[in-house]
Parts: C-alpha cells; sequence; structure tokens
C-alpha cells in the first residue's frame, strides 16, 4: 500500500462525537454526509484529531518525527520494511486506544457519566493521507442501505459528547505523549484492563492492570534508592549494593514492604497494592477467581500509581450496563 500519514478507526460508543447526521431519524446517511467532517483538533504533541459525521475519527501522524509513516510496497519488501510498519502500526493504534481512553475519562470529569470503553485493534485501523480522499483498510461497521448510504445506526444515541470534552480529552493525551513511550505502553495496559473489566473478564483485568502497577512500583523503587543517605555518614546506593538491591532476590513483595516501611507509601497505596498483587498470584498460581470489586480495586492502584509516576490523572471506571 502506498505511504499514509493519517490512520483512523470508527467510533463505537453509544454517544456520537459532537454531531451525527442532520436527519436524526432517517434510515440511512449518504456516503457524503458521513464523510463530512464535524470537528478537528491540533494537539500540542503534533498529533491531529479529525471526527466525522459518520463516525469515522482520523489521526494526522504526519507532524511526528519521522512521521511514524506506513508503508509496505510490494515490489520493494523486505523484511526490515515489513518490521517497522508493523511497529507504525502498534504505536498508531496504541495512541488511538489512549485517545479512546482519555475521551472516557474527560467524560467523567466533565459530565459525570460513564461512557463505555472499547479497544480497536490493527484489524479496525483504515488509512489515507487526506481526509477527502478516500480511505483503505477496514470497512465501517455499519452496514449499507442500497441507494441510500450507510445504515442509520445513530437513532439509538442519545447523547453527543461536546467538542470541549474532545478538546480536554486532547490534553489528557498530549500529557501522556509528552511524557515518553513507556507512559504510552503504560497507558495500553491500563486500556486493556478497563476494557476486559467491563467484559466480566475479571482475571485479565486483574493481572493486566498489576502488569502495569508493577512496572510503576519499580520505577518509584529505583527512585527511593538514589535518594541521599538517611545518616550524613550513610553510605550512598551505588555500584554492587545497588545491582543486589535491583536484582531478582528483591520480589514484588519484598520491594513493596520496603517502600512502605520507608514511608514512601501511604497506608492506602500499601493496602491497594498489596491486595492487588494478591489477586493476581492467587488467579496466576492456583486460579482462584476474582471478582469486579477486587478487579475495580487494582485498576484503581494502576491508575493511581500513574498520576503519581506520570502526573496525568485519568478517571476511568469499567463501564457495565445495569439493566433493572
Amino acid at each position: 500500500m502506498p505511504s499514509t500519514s493519517m490512520s483512523g478507526f470508527y467510533w463505537l460508543g453509544s454517544a456520537m462525537l459532537v454531531e451525527g447526521p442532520r436527519d436524526i431519524l432517517a434510515p440511512a446517511i449518504s456516503f457524503s454526509e458521513a464523510y463530512e467532517v464535524t470537528w478537528e483538533h491540533a494537539l500540542a504533541s503534533g498529533l491531529r484529531v479529525i471526527s466525522h459525521r459518520g463516525g469515522l475519527v482520523l489521526i494526522d501522524f504526519s507532524a511526528l518525527p519521522n512521521s511514524m509513516s506506513v508503508s509496505i510496497e510490494a515490489k520493494t519488501f523486505t523484511d526490515e520494511s515489513f518490521v517497522q510498519a508493523v511497529d507504525s502500526i502498534l504505536l498508531r493504534t496504541k495512541v488511538m486506544n489512549a485517545w479512546i481512553l482519555c475521551v472516557q475519562s474527560a467524560v467523567v470529569e466533565l459530565h459525570d457519566h460513564v461512557r463505555e470503553t472499547f479497544r480497536v485493534s490493527h484489524r479496525d485501523l483504515v488509512h489515507t493521507n487526506n481526509v477527502n480522499e478516500s480511505v483503505g483498510g477496514a470497512q465501517s461497521p455499519v452496514g449499507i442501505v442500497p441507494g441510500l448510504g450507510f445504515a442509520n445506526t445513530f437513532i439509538s444515541r442519545h447523547w453527543a459528547i461536546p467538542a470541549e470534552t474532545l478538546v480536554r480529552a486532547c490534553e489528557l493525551l498530549d500529557a501522556i505523549m509528552a511524557a515518553g513511550s513507556q507512559a504510552l505502553d503504560l497507558i495500553d495496559l491500563i486500556s486493556l484492563a478497563t476494557e476486559s473489566l467491563g467484559d466480566h473478564n475479571y482475571a485479565l483485568g486483574v493481572t493486566t492492570a498489576w502488569t502495569a502497577s508493577e512496572t510503576m512500583i519499580q520505577i518509584i523503587y529505583k527512585e527511593y534508592l538514589r535518594r541521599p543517605p538517611l545518616r550524613p555518614d550513610g553510605p550512598p546506593v551505588t555500584g554492587k549494593r545497588r545491582d543486589i538491591l535491583e536484582g531478582r532476590d528483591y520480589s514484588a513483595s519484598i520491594v513493596i514492604e520496603m517502600l512502605a516501611l520507608g514511608g514512601v507509601l501511604s497506608d492506602a497505596e500499601y493496602n491497594g497494592i498489596t491486595k492487588a498483587r494478591r489477586a493476581r498470584n492467587n488467579w496466576i498460581h492456583d486460579m482462584k477467581p476474582t471478582d469486579m470489586g477486587t478487579g475495580k480495586g487494582a485498576l484503581d492502584v494502576a491508575l493511581g500509581l500513574f498520576e503519581r509516576n506520570i502526573g496525568v490523572k485519568l478517571l476511568v471506571i469499567p463501564y457495565m450496563p445495569v439493566v433493572m
């Protein structure tokens, strides 16, 4: 395929983005109306998010370093170009899932409602170079009404997420992008944990949230070891001593206890982390089932550590519709 600077996905949430079709009760949306741009926003990171009336969301990556260009030309195909393309698609997918999670957080923050979060994979992506050009890749998830256009699935969507809420989501994504690639990897794990809990896959939610949490606990621990000695004449943690303290003999449980005893973790943090670790171990080692309450606690631990390490507060709640 030719090199493309934009990738996107079709918005699957039950709320519209900014505005939907002009006639919300029409049986179909014409193809031209579906691809009308209704909102766009340039981020400080160089990304540009573009929303369309029919639910397509495009993100323009061209302003980023190396533009993360996606291209696999059959005649010039090499193992290296294939790996580069896969890495680029993976990164774009992570950015999109981060933005989706940021939208949910912004809705909770500004409107105090919970909207479902969802994730996209590389199979869901479309690719193009211009909002006015045709897109390649995944097809629209809605059906086609012959002679009319896309089937109107917006009839059941009773609320539109305002533009200012999407701007807030972009601000959150900017802060995550500014923190570096590890922050994006961590938020991808948190996104997966959130969706897993919403799908009632509590074990996957707990283990995924714990993976993110353990990574961030190690960051806190390494910073702790680099602090000045408690005594003026105390030896600094350098060389062989640091290798020992950061080695495999110091498991997560020992590290957590050391951080708690050193006053680095509050009682609330310690209790939440310990409970999440225990739930993860119970599942991994004994396949002991867990539940939504434990999963939500593990997710909250990961979100709290993310705010502490990355400086971005996300208000994320696993979406689970309640049927009365």
